[in-house]
């Protein structure tokens, strides 16, 4: 029983934050989605190994995910740039990864506490999605939100009254 109720708490974060955007991706400034639907998103891989070389423990690998349910169809020839300090790092092909994720070799450290406390992005990366003519399908960053869980009390209180 607690194990359902925490997969279904858990769920209920994920389709808050969604429902929060409202299909859109949140940025610095204004959205730059064009489609909807359509997610492009940063987060730090949860998951740790050890290196069979070195023994160092790797952890806090950063993540790209995508959601491109409109694009589906003709995301042939489109790229995902990842870029730091406003300079490419890294490009791929979305088509080469059917999951719809590619974790990089980017370990991230631990945030400073003190920039935590406004929503703002972190580390300096920004993804774009480029469709093959060259515009910008979407763009997001690796973003904190602090408020997020006051901002949406209401919702989170009405749900957990529901079990």
């Amino acid at each position: 029983m607690v194990k359902n109720k925490r997969i279904n708490i858990i769920f209920l974060l994920v389709v808050l934050a969604q429902e929060g955007r409202g299909g859109d991706i949140i940025i610095d400034g204004p959205t730059s989605t064009l489609l909807d639907n359509t997610g492009l998103y940063l987060c730090i891989n949860p998951l740790a190994f050890t290196d069979q070389t070195t023994g160092e423990i790797i952890k806090r690998r950063l993540e790209i995910n995508w959601q491109a349910n409109d694009l589906d169809d003709s995301i042939e020839g489109s790229s995902i740039i990842l870029l730091k300090d406003n300079e490419t790092v890294l490009q791929i092909d979305p088509t080469q990864f059917p999951d719809k994720f590619y974790t990089t070799d980017i370990v991230l450290t631990y945030p400073d506490t003190e920039k935590l406390s406004i929503a703002t992005c972190q580390f300096g990366y920004r993804v774009t999605l480029i469709a093959n003519d060259g515009s910008e399908i979407a763009s997001s960053c690796l973003r904190n939100e602090p408020e997020w869980q006051w901002n949406n009390k209401a919702s989170l209180e009405k749900e957990i009254h529901n079990y």
